[in-house]
């Protein structure tokens, strides 16, 4: 192959170097078949820039960490019918939508990652910028890690001209109304806030690049009027003219089992191409992976079969190296002189139902390769020609992409904070019985539910289902469908702040390192101590005897430590309401977290009762004015969280004064006669100092 090609490069490392110096505020995934445990464990640290642990009990607690920082930040959007069984459960606070189209399948393969600089410009500002990926890959093992794939990165900052923020905007409008859920979409709506911000349409003077090369444009099926559009009039439509006459060649996997190959008929009618070269599949044995028919009407086309190199199919450098599996789909124009490079890369097969805009969803970019960034020399076709015509032909059906089937239409959205489960039928007629079972055992089963309708299920079926929830997301569904196999529910979670944590209990004191830490790298840092330990807390904590050890004075010994930390954690609360990020705040105050206010003071009940009550009584007064000053706070902020979760933060206020009222009591007995004197004026300076500064007149 006379020409390199594209760049080379792990889908991992290709994001994680588009993601330097740059940390990641909104992230929404599409896929048309989703891995859930493979997405959190091994796609979704590449768009945070620190380490994490090769353990995966402790890469999750860390991610867990991380995402408590910024509940609702990402999403997931995949085919109802994409789910496979046996394979790890989703764990972590990330949005999960199906999405059900009823002719088609939803096919595209996106990574939109909103990021912003690690640090400030000269005014104070984070920048941001908008990374659009356009991938042949799903969220999956092979996918990212076995297959041949092809991906493109576009880049979309503050203030650009471009057509892209045109063309995404209303394909992210069309995607919010898809899923079958009541859940806060906020990833997807802080991305399209993003875009709201753009420039509107370029002029035509901006079509091209200042090198002369055309502007990236992106393709969901649908033009500018909102039609169903096909890729052949999309590429028509934004490059017509400069693809006439230019050598075309077209990986892609999978094609048609017909008797003509439609998609690339028109290519070839529309652009004339000079030569056309076709990716041949096969198996290992040399057996043509696409229809006999297929194979014969290529080539009465005038179009020739081709093979790529078996060094680029290599997954090492042995001789005897297992071939990865090509799954990537690009079609390729280009031109010796003028030396161009015009690609279309994406989700779409070289078949029908992706190449129509009329029944599956597919998404894509159009990039020529601006002129300063192509090889030296001359282009070639990156495939040789494959003239030996297979002995057998078996059309390859993709493990990947199964058929449309084997999902469910039953929809669950577990509420935590609430303890409650909604259900939804997504079909227009009454449901059959349909019974919801984890690994051969019954969860719950519902009948008679109404057609497209919320319905809440009953306490105890609630309860049950958030039982399996710790350990697993995907479920079984019997009922409903037509060849009564079970399909495979992945079921939805919110509140998720109130989840039991994935981390162990830390002690007191190291909460409160925790939250007086200066960044969120160094908790996740103690986070790791605390994993690597591998201790119980109170080993972690285990206190020798005043006689036989001298005290050691640290920052957070006895009160300094219990100020600074408590100081610092209201802070953290206040930026969450200032920023309207309520599951944010919630998980900060009474998450069911290891570093919660509710963990801490269950914590400090536990080991300072008997110990030390003085400093058990002066954890419980801080905890009193900062819910004062949460509460003041959060009505200034004008947001929803004192409506979401005033009942919560009543049952913290009400815990806080119980324990200070019994405390109180026993110490105003050890201290004497003017012991509740000497406490009530404790309290009205301790309190009023406490106050955050210009409120304590």
């Amino acid at each position: 192959m006379a020409t390199p090609g594209p760049e080379r490069l792990a889908l991992t490392e290709a994001f994680h170097e588009a993601m330097a110096r740059h940390r990641l505020v909104a992230g929404v995934f599409l896929t048309y078949r989703l891995d859930p445990g493979f997405f959190e464990q091994e796609v979704l640290p590449v768009f945070f820039d620190r380490p994490f642990s090769q353990v995966p009990k402790t890469r999750l607690a860390q991610l867990e960490a991380v995402l408590q920082e910024r509940p609702g930040s990402v999403a997931v959007y995949y085919d109802a019918n994409g789910l496979k069984g046996g394979e790890e459960p989703a764990r972590l606070d990330i949005g999960r939508f199906p999405v059900r189209l009823e002719r088609g399948i939803f096919h595209p393969k996106n990574i939109f990652a909103l990021v912003e600089a690690d640090e400030p410009d000269e005014e104070g500002t984070r920048r941001r910028k908008l990374l659009v990926g356009c991938l042949s890959a799903n969220l999956t093992e092979a996918g990212w890690w076995r297959n041949l794939e092809a991906a493109h990165v576009e880049k979309i900052e503050e203030g650009d001209k471009s057509f892209l923020a045109d063309e995404i905007r209303p394909f992210l409008a069309w995607l919010r109304a898809q899923p079958v859920t009541d859940a806060p979409q906020w990833a997807l709506e802080e991305i399209r806030s993003f875009l709201d911000r753009r420039s509107s349409r370029v002029d035509s003077a901006t079509w091209r690049h200042r090198d002369g090369t055309l502007q990236p444009r992106f393709y969901w099926g649908r033009s500018e009027g909102g039609e169903a559009e096909s890729v052949v009039q999309f590429l028509k439509r934004t490059a017509g003219r400069e693809l006439k006459g230019l050598r075309m060649e077209v990986l892609s996997p999978y094609f048609d089992e017909a008797e003509e190959c439609e998609p690339l008929a028109e290519l070839m009618r529309t652009f004339d191409p000079a030569e056309t070269r076709v990716f041949l599949p096969r198996d290992g044995d040399g057996k043509g992976c696409v229809d006999q028919r297929i194979y014969k009407a290529v080539g009465g086309l005038g179009a020739g079969w081709g093979r790529l190199p078996k060094e680029l199919l290599k997954m090492g450098r042995a001789e005897d190296a297992a071939l990865r599996s090509v799954h990537a789909k690009v079609i390729r124009f280009f031109s010796k002189s003028p030396k161009r490079e015009i690609w279309f890369v994406g989700s779409a097969n070289l078949t029908s139902p992706a190449f129509s805009g009329k029944a599956n969803r597919e998404t894509g970019f159009l990039v020529e390769i601006e002129r300063d960034k192509l090889p030296p020399g001359p282009p070639e076709f990156w495939m040789a020609l494959d003239g030996q015509k297979p002995k057998q032909f078996e059309p390859a059906g993709d493990p990947e992409e199964p058929a449309a089937s084997g999902g469910t239409r039953l929809a669950v959205v577990h509420d935590w904070d609430a303890g409650s489960t909604r259900v939804y039928w997504d079909h227009p007629k009454v449901s059959p019985l349909l019974v919801v079972s984890s690994n051969g055992v019954e969860v719950f089963r519902t009948e008679g539910l109404p057609p497209r309708t919320w319905t809440t299920l009953p306490a105890e079926d609630s309860a049950k289902l958030a039982g399996w929830l710790v350990s697993t997301s995907i479920f079984e569904v019997r009922g409903g469908t037509e060849d009564e196999k079970p399909g495979l529910l992945l079921v939805q979670e919110v509140g998720m702040f109130r989840k039991p944590s994935l981390a162990p209990e830390r002690t007191a004191a190291d909460i409160l390192k925790d939250w007086a830490a200066p960044s969120e790298d160094r908790r996740v840092v103690l986070l790791e101590e605390a994993l690597a330990s591998g201790l119980p807390p109170h080993e972690l904590d285990d206190r020798p005897e005043a006689r036989d050890t001298a005290p050691v004075l640290t920052l957070f010994d006895r009160f300094a430590g219990i100020f600074h930390g408590f100081s610092s954690l209201e802070k953290r609360v206040v930026e969450q309401l200032g920023s309207k990020n309520d599951d944010g705040a919630a998980y900060l105050l009474f998450g069911k977290t290891y570093t919660s206010l509710e963990a801490f003071l269950d914590r400090e009940t536990q080991e300072e009762r008997e110990v030390d009550p003085v400093n058990l009584y002066v954890s419980f007064l801080c905890a009193r004015q900062l819910i004062s000053g949460i509460r003041k706070e959060a009505a200034a902020a004008g947001g929803s969280f004192l409506d979401r979760h005033a009942e919560s933060l009543r049952r913290l206020e009400g815990s806080v004064d119980e324990v200070l009222a019994a405390e109180r009591g026993r110490l105003a007995g050890e201290i004497g006669l003017e012991g509740a004197a000497f406490l009530d004026w404790f309290d009205r300076w301790f309190l009023r100092r406490a106050m955050p500064a210009g409120e304590a007149g």
